[in-house]
């Protein structure tokens, strides 16, 4: 097949949607088929992956919602040279990520010729706030008119399928999102530092911003310090709220948190493979929870908030390391339970070394392919 991918951020800023589409582009490639990823510029020239990135547009970051993303948009001349592009390369499918994403995806989806089939995946889980209702009811609207379009239309989790149009004939499948999870699984070298003295090493890994629940996990990590548990805690990330967080650490005297900032690929494996306990404690806002799993292939337990995201991620065993989004207490209880039980420690990171490889690239991109396949069938049949 060939096959064009749609992502509607920057595909080199790091991110769950980007490295989704990078890997299972990648992935397909190696199977055989023509694969080229669609995405707003700028180009990387350093970029040498093995799938062709075609750019239209420009991106650039806002916030909504609660969270950061890029508004992407394409010029009049822009949109003839991609309609253009997207008739020359005759792609057989077209998938789209995020579609409403302004502006760029759905700008690529008006201008999809007719004979290629078009798939779609929906991420987005709006808050629980009154402008994530209102983008709800915008959702609800907008899908009735994109499902009557699609042939065919994917939710990486209950979560965002909740709030899309019920439309006869277009049905939402799911189908998690994937990445390549065999270099979590490699053996790492620790950083220097930890493990020695004896301390649990509890890494956070995401931006600092309310909403991924930095201030909660301050809270019940400030309340495990002063109860005297043996407690390292490790900020990997950056963002707005940089300034607040390292004003708490002071206030309270937590000596033992180690604000790293944001790290590459690399240090992140190593993070994973460092630290006993990972922790991921977002309020809101989740559809999945593709770093859970990272850190679950390499080998580390996780302790999460019980968003509707992380609960589809986190079941069986893993069920019962989550704790209500926003409550501290619960999240302290939660992080107590494995500090304090090594052998707990060691179960749960086996079960979820385990279970992270039905999320892996190799596991999931084969029942893309076939999505795909039948898209193609629908489109031509005239359905």
């Amino acid at each position: 097949m060939k096959i064009g991918i749609v992502c509607p951020y920057d595909i080199h800023r790091p991110g769950g949607v980007q490295a989704h589409i990078l890997d299972c582009a990648a992935h397909m490639a190696g199977l055989g088929h023509e694969v080229r990823i669609l995405a707003p510029g700028p180009a990387d020239e350093d970029y040498a992956g093995p799938v062709p990135i075609l750019h239209f547009g420009d991106s650039r970051p806002v916030t909504f919602n609660e969270t950061s993303f890029e508004l992407s948009l394409m010029d009049r001349a822009e949109k003839q040279r991609a309609a253009a592009v997207l008739a020359a390369e005759n792609f057989d499918v077209v998938h789209f990520h995020t579609i409403w994403t302004p502006f760029m995806a759905f700008q690529l989806f008006r201008r999809t010729p007719v004979a290629t089939a078009r798939v779609a995946t929906f991420h987005d889980t709006p808050p629980d706030s009154f402008s994530g209702r209102m983008t709800k009811q915008v959702f609800w609207l907008f899908s009735q008119y994109l499902l009557r379009r699609l042939d065919r239309a994917l939710a990486v989790s209950p979560s965002p399928a909740a709030h899309l149009a019920r439309v006869p004939g277009r049905e939402v499948a799911l189908l998690p999102p994937t990445i390549d999870y065999s270099r979590y699984r490699a053996p790492q070298e620790r950083m220097p530092g930890h493990g020695a003295d004896g301390r649990v090493t509890i890494l956070y890994l995401s931006r600092l911003e309310a909403r991924k629940g930095v201030f909660v996990l301050l809270e019940a990590f400030r309340r495990l310090a002063g109860e005297g548990a043996p407690v390292r805690l490790v900020i990997a990330g950056d963002g707005e709220d940089r300034p607040a967080v390292e004003a708490f650490i002071a206030e309270h005297g937590l000596d033992e948190v180690e604000l790293v900032g944001r790290v590459d690929e690399a240090d992140k494996l190593r993070w994973y493979a460092t630290a006993d306990i990972f922790c991921a404690p977002a309020t809101h806002g989740e559809s999945f929870g593709i770093v859970l799993v990272e850190a679950m292939a390499s080998g580390t337990p996780v302790v999460a908030a019980r968003n509707a995201g992380f609960a589809s991620v986190l079941t069986g065993p893993g069920a019962g390391y989550l704790a209500a989004p926003g409550d501290a207490s619960e999240l302290r209880d939660r992080l107590a339970d494995l500090i304090e039980d090594p052998d707990a420690r060691a179960a749960l990171g086996a079960w979820g070394r385990e279970e992270a490889m039905r999320h892996d690239v190799t596991a999931v991109v084969p029942k893309l392919l076939t999505v795909y396949e039948d898209a193609i069938r629908r489109r031509r049949a005239g359905r």
